[in-house]
């Protein structure tokens, strides 16, 4: 199992500070000498809180994998090839690489998310769609030729009672294992913190686990490093005990 970390909440961070601190590109090269494999930076052409340079930065200094989380439209393709990275997340279309991506609504954007899978499948570059947990998601997503799914696990982390937790997790369980079952990737993100990401990290056919926000949080009181290697530890000791 893989665990990403998402650099936008650090860039966040930098956009109320004078001083253009802290630098996301360095953010990323710690977290990765901290233990994580993957790093995911949101862009889009139009905007946000990263910009090109950033990408560029990132792209240099990291030398695990680079994902670029981005809009699911036509326009976003070209601009991130010239990247090179090594995987793609799509997120809804609307996204403004500020706010909160949201899963696609595979049922109305199919046709032009089938468009960009096989431009970047050209490239050699894979493509996972972010989705809500459900199997029909996962059957278009394989339908328009994504390499795998990102779960949205907001709903288990807003979960208010034992049950609707146990719930959530059981169709992040039944998500994972139908993409599983199709050749995808399946990997969980948003809302995962140290605290409530054994019982996902515990699903054999999650293959990726992805934190951002929760971590930079936790990096307020304890540092980043530590932050990450306590998510780190908390998700492959749960998939070791279970």
């Amino acid at each position: 199992m893989r665990i990403g970390f998402y650099i936008n909440p650090v860039a966040r961070l930098r956009e109320h500070h004078p001083s253009g601190l802290p630098d996301p590109s360095l953010a990323a090269a710690l977290a990765e000498s901290a233990g994580v494999q993957l790093i995911l930076a949101g862009w889009t052409p139009s905007g946000g809180m990263l910009n090109e340079r950033d990408i560029l930065l990132i792209r240099e200094l990291v030398r695990g994998d680079l994902f670029i989380v981005t809009a699911a439209r036509e326009d976003s393709v070209n601009p991130i090839l010239k990247f090179h990275p090594d995987g793609v997340v799509l997120v809804d279309p609307n996204w403004d690489a500020i706010r909160q991506g949201k899963p696609v609504t595979l049922e109305s954007d199919a046709d032009q998310v089938s468009q960009i899978c096989m431009t970047f499948k050209a490239a050699d570059i894979p493509v996972a769609v972010m989705i809500d947990a459900n199997g029909q998601s996962v059957k278009t997503a394989a339908r328009v030729g994504a390499s795998g799914v990102v779960i949205d696990c907001s709903a288990y982390a807003s979960a208010r009672t034992e049950k609707e937790a146990e719930e959530a997790v059981d169709r992040i369980g039944a998500t994972a294992m139908a993409a599983s079952k199709f050749g995808m990737v399946a990997s969980v993100a948003k809302g995962l913190t140290s605290s409530n990401v054994s019982p996902v990290s515990r699903i054999s056919y999650v293959e990726e686990v992805y934190f951002g926000q929760t971590v930079v949080a936790r990096a307020m009181l304890v540092g980043l490093d530590s932050a990450i290697r306590e998510v780190i530890m908390t998700s492959k000791h749960s998939r070791v005990g279970s």
